[in-house]
């Protein structure tokens, strides 16, 4: 029997070509509602295809493709590049109505609708391949990186009251970041704690989307490094998120659902509140800002925030509006290899071997290029500056840059008439770092804001004098005499011609670290304070 039309199709057509049935009639009509015909034979009845013949028959679901495009795409084609998706066929035929199709032909350049929704372009080749394939499973992405739907805690009972800690050492996993004063932190608080009292340390995990750290061999030796997946919580009262804003990682791994789940008490390390303070220069994109908000968000679920500083605690209670209650300030221990030297002579030597045309009496900057770091005013102070004190004094400027930002600093200074007497080494290891802060003339900090001052801090502790912005916390580490206006080049000139010709400041701002920043820069004292802040009664700790 010859086929009058590809439109018509028996209801026990498996695949998306058209059939015709040759059953006798009522073979397998609708009064058989239980099955389809298995046989190869079907009802002889003619039934209309959903959308078929006419304009949206064959042609309208598989059109031809355009002339002059075959093969490779070329100049000028604007088909767009969607992914094949075939069509289905449908989950069960309605006796007695039009067959519903749950994934509709779609024209050429479609895109499916029913699948993953649209998401941050690299995030997910950013992850690791098992978490991306739960991504792609669970639709993880529609939670995004700033979601703040996985703050709340599910009702199955009260918070854990004791148990050991439970430490988050993801910021050591930043590679952009592992040299400067977050993953710095992190790294020497989980050591310090873990050798003073290794019982309270129950685990401390990584990222299992992150690349693993390198120089963390000393907490790898404790046998309590895991990925966060695996770890065994059971018998841990507190989580501590040591760096929260980690804006690259999604939301659920920087406070686990599992961690959730187990009821585990969230303790959480406050550096600095800066894209509150320069909006204009760290939110102007708006998936950073949301993601930072939700962040915000997660401090404020927190059971105990922890400060750095009394400037950031201070910050924290004014633009967050947490209770000062809740906050309790520890300080930034540094390691005890930061010290003052047994001879500049030989710590000039080994600083010389690891920057190249090092010269004595240098000046020495270390930090990073952000606005706030105000690099920028450094190089116009130092251009300020008699030039006899700059032929005795070379600038080094020290930090991990980019060929782009190398670039910008060199075309300032040629531009200020001072590349002569500038150094740019870039990144420069501890030992050398060490080294350098213990030879250096001066170390000048004039950065806009911080929420510590870690440098400022290692310069100190090496028998560095040190001149450093009055303002935010730099301001609790500093004497009067070392302190000057970041946003005046002229201000920071005056503090470092003071410095380098008034030997009586010079040896106050040596000293100073003995009259400003002890209490704060010692790892003991850090780790005493947080001892003493997780013994007090837990059942006090609120959440608002």
């Amino acid at each position: 029997m010859s086929h009058a039309s590809p439109a018509y199709f028996c209801p026990d057509a498996r695949g998306t070509t058209d059939h015709y049935c040759e059953a006798t009639p009522g073979e397998c009509g609708p009064a058989r509602t239980d099955r389809l015909p298995q046989g190869g034979r079907g009802c002889g009845q003619r039934r209309r295809r959903p959308g078929a013949g006419g304009a949206r028959g064959r042609a309208a679901r598989h059109p031809p493709r355009p002339r002059g495009r075959h093969g490779r795409r070329q100049r000028g084609d604007r088909r767009l590049r969607a992914p094949f998706v075939p069509a289905r066929r449908p989950a069960r035929w309605h006796r007695g109505a039009a067959p519903v199709d749950r994934d509709p032909p779609r024209r050429a350049g479609e895109v499916c609708q029913l699948g993953p929704p649209p998401h941050e372009v690299g995030v997910e080749f950013r992850l690791g391949p098992q978490r991306r394939a739960d991504l792609r499973r669970q639709g993880g992405w529609r939670r995004g990186l700033g979601s703040s739907s996985r703050l709340r805690r599910p009702v199955t009972g009260p918070l854990r009251a004791e148990g050991p800690v439970v430490l988050d050492l993801q910021a050591i996993q930043n590679r952009d970041y592992a040299e400067r004063g977050v993953a710095r932190h992190t790294f020497e608080f989980a050591r310090a704690l873990c050798a003073a009292h290794p019982d309270l340390v129950g685990a401390m995990v990584l990222n299992p989307d992150l690349p693993s750290p390198n120089g963390i061999d000393e907490l790898r030796a404790t046998g309590k490094v895991a990925w966060a997946d695996g770890v065994d919580v059971s018998g841990a009262s507190i989580y501590h998120v040591i760096a929260p804003f980690e804006l690259e990682v999604a939301l659920d791994r920087i406070w686990p659902p599992s961690m959730s789940a187990a009821r585990l008490r969230l303790v959480v390390t406050l550096h600095d509140l800066i894209p509150r303070v320069f909006p204009d220069h760290y939110h102007a994109d708006p998936g950073l800002r949301r993601r930072y908000l939700a962040r915000e968000e997660l401090i404020r679920a927190a059971d105990r925030v922890l400060s750095v500083s009394e400037a950031t605690k201070q910050e924290a209670g004014r633009t967050l509006g947490i209770d000062a209650g809740r906050i309790r300030v520890i300080g930034a221990g540094i390691s005890e290899a930061f010290r003052r030297p047994a001879s500049r002579d030989e710590a000039f030597a080994r600083a010389s071997e690891a920057i190249a045309g090092l010269e004595r009496g240098f000046l020495l900057y270390v930090g990073g290029i952000d606005y706030r770091k105000n690099v920028e005013g450094l190089l116009r102070a130092y251009a300020l500056l008699p030039g006899g004190l700059r032929a005795g004094h070379q600038l080094v400027v020290a930090f991990r840059m980019s060929p782009e930002q190398r670039s910008l600093i060199v075309g300032l200074a040629r531009r200020l008439g001072i590349l002569g007497r500038l150094c740019v080494p870039g990144y420069v290891d501890d030992p050398s770092l060490i080294a350098a802060y213990q030879a250096t003339d001066l170390f000048v900090f004039p950065s806009l804001y911080e929420g510590y001052g870690l440098p400022v801090v290692e310069a100190m502790a090496c028998g560095a004098p040190v001149v450093a912005s009055g303002t935010s916390a730099i301001a609790e580490l500093t004497v009067p005499e070392g302190r000057f206006d970041p946003t005046d080049p002229g201000a920071i000139a005056a503090a470092i011609q003071r410095a380098l010709t008034d030997p009586a400041i010079a040896e106050a701002l040596r000293r100073s670290l003995f009259t400003a920043g002890a209490d704060l820069r010692s790892r003991s004292r850090t780790y005493a304070r947080f001892q003493t802040i997780l013994a007090g009664p837990r059942s006090a700790w609120s959440a608002t």
